[in-house]
């Protein structure tokens, strides 16, 4: 750093001029080293000026001051040096922080081959500050001009005079293609034309803005939907021009169209479906009702409007109804298939299902009530009660046919023992006349006559246990019920000729009704018999197999009957369905085998056709006993 006389030095002047030329002038001095930009002297305006002492501004750079980037004031002092430029404007920073506009000369000075730069500081006129401020603002609002994202321009007398990058591309014209053309060309038709500017200019005279929806014509002749708002250059007259902003509201009209359009696809299709749709608040009050729950209980949706849904249920199941609504409040989850009966509006009881979920506050997330909707499922209950009802009397029948097909079968295993009973009775009276019986030949026709009559009794508990109604399921092993249904009907295979063969894989105990297992089993063996029979089989056999997977009892009874025509293994599990004689089926047991393992034992029943005969099989769930029947 040089010290201040040789400063007087480079100026070339004595102490008393340099006094007068520098530290007593009262324009603001400072001398810059031409390389570094640090202050090398300052004079007393300077420190007046700037608010730093001398020793301050000594120890400081020009570029902390001016508010340049350190790049930019080291361009701007080789253009001093060079003195390609001398004057320039500038920000500086005062020591308070504040900025100011300033008008600074700069010339280069030089002393023993080392230059400096003298620059002398004015604060710049309020006009220029002005000019500048002003320059500033319209770059400013040239910049929102240009960027915004909608179509801005001037007119005057209605020719374009400026537009933005955005309405061109709004319009598919390029900017010399619309100035100072009439804004004609941008419209689809005169009236369209006229009529804009006779509503815009009559709002803009009496409010000061103008602002209509209307549409403009792209260069490839699209039509745009637009918001057109207008206003004045000069409030009092209109003639300098008017400034416009023109937003596409296209996408925004297609979709309010569409919003409407799927509004009204809603409201039919809530007039058209089947069912009640409904919202009701937090109390239970009908907050919304469609027009179908005049069809279903015969009150208008306004009847229903505010109403407690309590106020529609049938009084003995009011109290219920409102647990279970309570309970769902509380739970804030939805809920399906909940089934009442309401009050239709004539009296008549309406069974209802109803299906709801939560309405909750798009802001808060609170519960807000409910919505859902209501089916009328009373023909379904009667049309369920009927089939019941029509079931349990195919369900009699088939017992009842049972029964008759039981007794035959008690007269035919009777017979033998009866005979015999008969047969050891004559001799002893036989033996008796003659005088030729003794104690022994007694004794061994009496335990003859002893043991078929305890055949005959076993006979009637097997058949009586048969038709005992079995209301509690019990475990039992499927091995031991197959050997039941054999102690009833396997005399009357072998007596036919039919071989029975059993191939027993599963001890496992299950959970069942074993009374309607045993018809199952006794139906199907049955119908394997008749067919065998029907057929002249003469190998006549019947395979009884018993396994078990992960999850059921598995059995298939297979016969070498022939088999069922393929046309007709559809129909077979069908009630009143038979193959043989009018006389000789009823139709009704392989019909009620089927109703009995589906809805009572929860299993599965199917036949298919082997190589020689028909198969049945049956599986049975592994299951608790609480899940059977229910």
């Amino acid at each position: 750093m040089i010290n201040n006389k040789n400063t007087k030095l480079q100026l070339g002047i004595g102490e008393n001029s340099y006094r007068t030329f520098f530290e007593d002038n009262t324009a603001v001095m400072l001398l810059i080293d031409s390389v570094t930009g640090e202050i090398i002297d300052a004079n007393k305006a300077a420190e007046k000026y700037y608010g730093y002492t001398l020793n301050m501004l000594l120890n400081m750079n020009i570029k902390e001051i001016n508010q340049l980037s350190s790049e930019s004031v080291e361009k701007e002092m080789k253009f001093a040096l060079s003195e390609k430029k001398s004057y320039f404007e500038f920000e500086h920073k005062l020591s308070s922080g504040e900025i100011r506009n300033v008008d600074v000369y700069s010339n280069p000075i030089q002393e023993n081959n080392k230059k400096y730069l003298l620059s002398i500081v004015h604060e710049s006129p309020e006009h220029k500050k002005n000019e500048r401020l002003l320059k500033e603002k319209e770059a400013y609002i040239r910049s929102i001009f240009l960027a915004l994202p909608a179509g801005v321009g001037v007119v005057k007398e209605r020719v374009l005079q400026e537009v933005n990058d955005y309405m061109c591309v709004m319009t598919g014209y390029a900017r010399e293609e619309l100035l100072n053309k009439n804004s004609r060309m941008l419209y689809p038709d005169q009236e369209t034309y006229e009529s804009v500017g006779k509503e815009k200019y009559k709002q803009i005279t009496k409010y000061g803005i103008g602002s209509v929806e209307t549409q403009l014509q792209r260069k490839d002749g699209t039509i745009l939907d637009v918001l057109l708002s207008s206003t004045p250059i000069e409030p009092l007259d209109i003639s300098k021009g008017v400034t416009f902003t023109a937003t596409d509201i296209t996408e925004l009209n297609q979709s309010h169209s569409d919003a409407l359009k799927a509004k009204e696809v809603y409201r039919s299709l809530l007039e058209d479906i089947n069912e009640w749709v409904w919202e009701v608040n937090l109390e239970g009050c009908f907050t919304y009702s469609s027009p179908r729950v005049k069809d279903i209980i015969g009150y208008s949706p306004d009847e229903v409007m505010g109403k407690s849904l309590f106020y529609f249920i049938d009084d003995g199941e009011v109290d219920l109804v409102k647990s279970i609504f309570s309970e769902i409040i509380a739970s804030k989850s939805s809920f399906k298939n909940i089934q009442s009966t309401q009050r239709h509006k004539d009296t008549q009881d309406v069974i209802i299902e109803t299906t709801g979920r939560p309405v909750f506050d798009n802001d808060t997330g609170e519960l807000m009530g409910y919505r859902g909707t209501n089916r009328d499922i009373t023909e379904h209950i009667t049309i369920e009660k009927e089939l019941k009802l029509k079931d349990e009397i195919m369900f009699a029948q088939s017992r009842q046919a049972a029964m008759g097909e039981m007794i035959g079968m008690i007269a035919h295993q009777w017979r033998q023992p009866i005979t015999s009973i008969a047969m050891g009775a004559n001799n002893i009276i036989v033996d008796s006349i003659l005088g030729n019986i003794d104690k022994d030949s007694l004794n061994k026709l009496a335990t003859d006559i002893v043991e078929q009559t305890q055949h005959l009794s076993k006979t009637i508990d097997d058949f009586r246990d048969f038709f005992k109604p079995n209301k509690e399921h019990d475990d039992v092993n499927v091995c031991s019920v197959i050997e039941e249904t054999l102690s009833i009907i396997g005399t009357s295979l072998v007596n036919n000729n039919i071989k029975i063969i059993k191939e027993f894989n599963s001890q496992s105990t299950i959970s069942t009704f074993s009374r309607e297992l045993l018809q199952v089993y006794i139906n199907i063996l049955k119908n394997a018999k008749e067919a065998l029979l029907e057929n002249k089989i003469e190998d006549a056999k019947i395979i009884i197999t018993v396994t078990e997977d992960e999850n059921n009892i598995i059995t298939t009874v297979c016969d070498n009957g022939g088999g069922v025509k393929p046309e007709l293994l559809t129909k077979i599990f069908e009630p009143y369905f038979t193959t043989k004689e009018e006389l000789n089926g009823t139709g009704l047991g392989l019909y009620m085998s089927n109703i009995i393992v589906t809805k009572h034992l929860k299993g599965t029943l199917q036949v298919k056709n082997s190589d020689d005969g028909a198969c049945f099989m049956l599986k049975l769930p592994k299951v608790r006993s609480d899940n059977i029947g229910t």
